[in-house]
C-alpha cells in the first residue's frame, strides 16, 4: 500500500483553488501636489535660536511666496562620543495663523551630518502651502518634534524621538499679495 499525501502529488496533479476576497473601500484621490514656489513677495531673515534639550534650533528665514512658503533651519546637537553616525533629522513643523485651507508640510531638502568640535550640524528646509492668510503680518512656527530616521534596505524607520517645542514668532513686513505695505 502507498500513501499518497496531498502536496506531494505531482505538479499537474496539484489542484489550487483560489479565491479573491476584496473589502470594497472608496477610493481617495491623493491630495494635490504641494504648488512650486514662484511669485516671491519677500523673504523674512528671522535668525532666532530656540534651545530644547540640549538641541539647538535656529530658524534662519521664512520665504513667503503667493503660493506659500520656505521654512529654513539650521539645527546643532552634541555627539556623543560612542556615536559613529547619526540618523537623519525629520521636523514635525506647524505654522500659524491657520487659514480656511489646512496647510501642508513637505521637506524640501536638506544637509548635514558633519562634526564640528563634537556636534552634529544640520540645514533643512520646508515647504508650507497654501499660503497664510492675506492680511497676516504675524506667523507663529513651531517644531515640535524632532524624529531621527536610519534608512534600512528600502525602507526608512525611526530610531528616536526628541519632543519639543522650539517656537518662533516671526513678523512680516508685508501684508499679503496685492496688498499695500503696513503703515
Amino acid at each position: 500500500m502507498r500513501l499518497r499525501l496531498p502536496f506531494m502529488r505531482a505538479r499537474s496533479e496539484r489542484r489550487f483553488t483560489w479565491r479573491a476576497t476584496t473589502t470594497a473601500r472608496p477610493a481617495t484621490p491623493p491630495p494635490p501636489p504641494i504648488p512650486q514656489p514662484r511669485t516671491l513677495v519677500e523673504v523674512i531673515g528671522v535668525g532666532a535660536t530656540a534651545v530644547v534639550q540640549g538641541i539647538a534650533l535656529t530658524l534662519l528665514s521664512v520665504e513667503r511666496y503667493e503660493e506659500g512658503l520656505i521654512v529654513s533651519f539650521r539645527m546643532v546637537r552634541h555627539r556623543g562620543r560612542v556615536q559613529m553616525d547619526w540618523p537623519y533629522p525629520s521636523l514635525l513643523v506647524t505654522v500659524a495663523p491657520a487659514g480656511s485651507v489646512p496647510y501642508r508640510v513637505l521637506a524640501r531638502g536638506g544637509s548635514g551630518g558633519g562634526t564640528i568640535a563634537g556636534e552634529i550640524e544640520y540645514r533643512l528646509s520646508y515647504a508650507v502651502a497654501p499660503a497664510p492668510p492675506a492680511g497676516a503680518l504675524d506667523l507663529s512656527v513651531e517644531v515640535s518634534e524632532i524624529a531621527w530616521e536610519r534608512t534600512r534596505g528600502t525602507r526608512a524607520e525611526i530610531v528616536s524621538r526628541d519632543p519639543g517645542p522650539w517656537r518662533f514668532s516671526v513678523r512680516s513686513a508685508k501684508r499679503g499679495p496685492g496688498q499695500d505695505d503696513p503703515a
